[in-house]
């Protein structure tokens, strides 16, 4: 093992689904700039970066993978006001105040709608500052929503916009704290930030009702070749990127069942994965 300095890294990283270390080249981003890495004063200039398709499972992982101390590092300033250039509260306001046509949050409330019933329990796993919960209880009038985020402060904002929220990871020993027996948890764009997919959606198992549903949202990687290889989708912060092969993968290993699984392109033209699963 060759360990190097500011990264967890080996001569071959391993797939995070089936553990084989050999892989076909896709993305190179060794030339490309990393914001998170540069904020972090993180060196990483001569590592060669790039993204690889697992000769086993077809999954797409990167060549470097962050250490487990830099990885909390990079989440806990991820929303860092000289990091975005807007506070918190400013970032609140400027997306739940987004015209309706271009509000990604209300496309995803409209996908939803044909899969709920007319009342109901949801919580949204890494929801941030509360903003999708916030939109959620006034697109979902008869339904009551929690937000579970672990970032500091994260609660004082989502909070004082009357959003139930709870500031921890979600863990099995949860159930006390938040309850169980959700009709509906969301995970936007969070599956391809945990080190295990299956063990993750086993843990959401545990907090749904008999027909409750999981919805769960991440990159595609259909934005390979797509998008500038210098964007924000291609930065330390993602070291995976599913499709729809993985999802159903880790849907099956965890004993859920698809009801959904396809592709789609958002409002700001990003390939986004988006699948629907229940036990």
């Amino acid at each position: 093992m060759r360990q190097r300095k500011g990264f967890n890294m080996i001569e071959q990283t391993k797939c995070k689904l089936c553990g084989d270390s050999e892989g076909k080249e896709l993305l190179n981003v060794s030339e490309c700039s990393d914001t998170y890495l540069d904020y972090m004063k993180i060196d990483y200039k001569n590592l060669n970066r790039f993204y690889k398709k697992c000769n086993s499972c077809g999954f797409v992982y990167k060549s470097i993978y962050l250490t487990d101390s830099e990885k909390e590092r990079l989440y806990s300033c991820f929303r860092d006001v000289a990091l975005r250039n807007e506070n918190h509260e400013e970032y609140f306001q400027r997306i739940s105040n987004m015209p309706i046509e271009d509000s990604e949050n209300v496309e995803k409330y409209i996908f939803l709608e044909p899969f709920l019933k007319d009342t109901g329990r949801h919580m949204d796993i890494g929801g941030g500052l509360g903003v999708f919960c916030y939109g959620f209880q006034k697109y979902f009038k008869n339904w009551n929503s929690i937000c579970v985020e672990p970032s500091d402060g994260a609660d004082i904002v989502a909070s004082k916009h009357g959003v139930k929220t709870y500031n921890t990871y979600l863990s099995d020993e949860s159930v006390g704290l938040v309850g169980d027996d959700f009709d509906l948890i969301t995970a936007n764009h969070v599956v391809e930030h945990v080190d295990d997919p299956i063990v993750f959606l086993k843990m959401l198992k545990g907090f749904i009702s008999k027909t409750g549903l999981i919805c769960i949202e991440m990159p595609s990687a259909l934005d390979i070749n797509f998008l500038n290889k210098k964007h924000d989708r291609f930065m330390s912060q993602h070291e995976v990127i599913h499709d729809n092969k993985s999802v159903d993968f880790i849907a099956k290993e965890a004993g859920l069942r698809v009801l959904y699984n396809h592709n789609y392109l958002s409002k700001r033209g990003r390939n986004n994965v988006r699948a629907v699963l229940t036990l």
